[in-house]
């Protein structure tokens, strides 16, 4: 299920690539449930994102001409990491 989210969102974004690169070129574009956000700092976007619609699958790219690799972001997993008793660093 979730790389066929990835993959729409990354068809979503490739169509509205020409318009992207004509209106916003060099910024950062996070597509998430067919939703497109749009801002200048990616950090700053995620953060965005992510208050807005919690942790989702994402399709995250900067705005550019040029190939770029595109990032596939997951929602986190928590680990519950255990410590034995009696350990300690040296």
């Amino acid at each position: 299920m979730t790389k066929q989210i990835f993959k729409r969102a990354k068809e979503k974004f490739e169509g509205l690539l020409p318009e992207l690169i004509e209106q916003h070129n060099g910024k950062y574009v996070v597509i998430i449930n067919d939703n497109v956000e749009i801002g200048n700092d990616e950090d700053l976007l995620l953060k965005r994102v992510i208050d807005k619609y919690g942790y989702q699958t994402m399709y995250l790219s900067k705005i550019t001409g040029d190939e770029q690799p595109a990032m596939r972001l997951r929602s986190p997993k928590l680990s519950r990491r255990k410590h034995g008793r009696g350990s300690r660093k040296v």
